[in-house]
């Protein structure tokens, strides 16, 4: 609840000014050294202070501006814009509302029931309620998959194989839109052989899936209009070829005319104009390299951020040119993979600093740990869809000397002396620029506490008819011009994931269970909220999900402690022999201090697109401990 130092491994209490002025002092001293580019500002849980903590990091001269989104929903979007433009960056969105009319779902490893907020799962219960199917594609049987028409219960990091065998079907069987193919795609002829290369039969060995049921997959989707396709905002990029994967995936809606009609994947309506206020742009041509620019150049093309899964890398090996220190903002170390590998890195550095709520594993590396103000005690700008706008108000006072985020970034820019770059700290200049674009400001907004809904643009079916998609082609690219420029294959190829009992079969022999973790529990959001007991009841230990089979052969019983490895680490865990997974994979929840799944997961071999790890396709061994 107040400001600490850590001096010769020990923490003692010191004031805001204090440590403002130490945190002021390092990073001054390490740009006069080795330049603002070796200083990283990282924004991860909550996301009101990532727009100021930006414009701190170019006005500081530093490339370096990363958030908790190079692991979760920018390689998704960076995937839906490469088939359908910027206009569908947020293709998760389409999904998720608007259930006018839907008569089937097609929910791909997405569980609403624990992953989504109340007002979308309620849409969702309304419409299964009025008689929309479902066909849920997801390696564990999920809530959602237990009442669902099909569950496709796949192998982890195998879903672009089963998307192409859902287009080979489709275009056997004429059951895509031909019309809109005809005139809003470019690429077709060459899915179509693409397509020819998956069979039922070859992608049910692929997959794990019986062949029927992906027959009638493709069948029920494609039949049943107005279909939807509901997506996560990352668990299909969670592997070696995750973009690609994606990509084939979020092509099925445009293949059956189920693009932008209501019922199906419609954008929503405009959200109110938000003026840019990040100085990327304006100083873009002046900085260094960004964390991961040379090694994926897609993701540097396509996402005005570094990507922070290259960052521990540059850590280590100091090339291009060296990192010295890391400011934090809500930053979580266990977001990497190879989480080991991870510390090592941040302890080579000259300073870390982290604003969090509680004591993390992130705090414990850290050199200063500053209090954060909660959601319910601070002023955030809140916009939804429909022109929606809010100025947020505190419901209470801080407790102890706790800071919004905001108010730390635009004060540690007054101490380096860039005041004038940040609203000289004041946080109405702060929001007003921000809502010029709106001709609105604070003091409106706080005159209707309750948020005020401005006048925007409604969305209309088919907005494509006028004006085209937004890619390159000015259609929907299954054959990506951006990747073709990139050296990549234009197409949606589908490639075994980097470990899998396909492409290491050594590694298999000794690691014989296919891993994958993430899977959301309604108790927590990631690693937060584990010291709230009645939530801890609900989920009250870390466990892995190991199906009876697995568990016999291995002499585990429900309950036992057992110990899961692979080539990276081990953890012990509670075992939850279950038959919600089939055969072969266990599944572990994230986010847990003393058992982290990260510590096994790969850092190594990475999506080449978009830089991402693979969280949901790796290989482990459980034994009883």
């Amino acid at each position: 609840l107040y400001p600490l130092l850590r001096d010769n491994s020990r923490l003692h209490r010191i004031t805001w000014d204090e440590a403002l002025d130490h945190i002021a002092d390092q990073l001054i001293t390490i740009r006069d050294r080795y330049g603002p580019e070796s200083v990283v500002f990282f924004a991860g849980y909550p996301k009101e202070g990532w727009t100021p903590l930006q414009r701190l990091t170019y006005a500081f001269g530093s490339p370096h501006y990363l958030t908790e989104c190079t692991f979760c929903f920018a390689s998704t979007s960076i995937a839906s814009t490469m088939n359908y433009g910027s206009e569908y960056q947020d293709f998760l969105s389409t999904g998720r509302i608007r259930y006018d009319g839907t008569q089937c779902n097609l929910m791909w490893s997405t569980n609403p029931g624990h992953s989504a907020a109340p007002n979308f799962y309620h849409d969702y219960l309304e419409a299964c309620r009025r008689g929309m199917q479902r066909i849920v594609v997801d390696p564990r049987r999920t809530e959602a998959a237990e009442t669902a028409a099909l569950h496709l219960q796949l192998r982890p990091g195998t879903d672009g194989a089963l998307a192409l065998g859902m287009i080979h079907i489709l275009v056997n069987e004429e059951l895509y839109d031909a019309d809109f193919v005809n005139r809003w795609t470019v690429g077709f002829d060459e899915l179509r052989h693409l397509a020819a290369q998956y069979p039922p039969t070859r992608v049910a060995e692929i997959t794990g899936v019986p062949v029927q049921q992906i027959i009638a997959a493709a069948r029920l989707y494609a039949t049943s209009k107005p279909a939807k396709l509901q997506t996560s905002p990352c668990a299909t990029t969670h592997t070696t070829n995750g973009v690609q994967n994606h990509r084939a995936i979020t092509l099925l809606p445009a293949l059956t005319g189920n693009l932008d009609i209501p019922g199906g994947n419609m954008l929503p309506d405009p959200m109110v104009p938000m003026k840019d206020v990040s100085l990327f742009h304006e100083k873009k041509a002046q900085l260094k390299p960004r964390a991961g620019e040379q090694t994926f150049p897609v993701w540097a093309d396509m996402y005005q951020e570094g990507q922070a899964n290259a960052l521990i890398d540059q850590i280590l090996t100091e090339k291009p040119y060296p990192i010295k220190a890391i400011i934090g903002v809500g930053m979580n170390l266990m977001i990497w993979p190879n989480t080991g590998r991870v510390k090592s890195a941040i302890r080579k550095l000259d300073f870390f600093s982290v604003i969090d709520y509680f004591e993390t594993v992130t705090t414990d590396e850290a050199q200063v740990i500053l209090p954060a103000a909660t959601w319910f005690e601070r002023s955030s700008l809140v916009t939804r869809p429909g022109g929606f706008v809010q100025l947020r108000q505190p419901v209470v006072e801080p407790m102890g000397e706790a800071w919004p985020d905001w108010k730390f970034i635009l004060e540690l820019g007054k101490k380096l002396g860039l005041g004038d770059q940040v609203w000289n700290g004041d946080f109405d200049t702060y929001i007003n620029d921000r809502l010029k674009s709106a001709e609105l400001t604070a003091d409106q907004l706080r005159q209707h506490p309750a948020g005020m809904r401005i006048p925007v643009a409604q969305r209309v079916p088919k907005s494509y008819e006028h004006k085209g998609f937004n890619t390159p082609s000015g259609k929907v690219e299954i054959y990506s011009s951006i990747l073709k420029a990139h050296g990549f294959d234009p197409l949606p190829v589908y490639r075994e994931p980097a470990e899998s009992p396909i492409s290491t079969p050594e590694l298999f022999d000794t690691y014989p269970l296919v891993f994958t973790s993430g899977g959301r529990s309604k108790a927590y959001t990631h690693s937060q909220f584990r010291q709230i007991g009645n939530l801890r009841k609900i989920l009250p230990e870390p466990v892995v999900q190991i199906s009876p089979k697995d568990a016999d052969a291995r002499g585990i019983q429900h309950g036992n402690l057992v110990q899961v490895t692979s080539e990276r680490g081990c953890i012990q865990v509670k075992a939850d022999v279950t038959d919600r997974l089939p055969g072969g994979v266990v599944h572990l929840y994230h986010g847990w201090r003393d058992a982290d799944a990260n510590a096994l997961t790969d850092g190594q071999d990475l999506d080449p697109i978009s830089g991402y790890p693979p969280f949901k396709s790796g290989l482990c061994e459980v034994s009883r401990v």
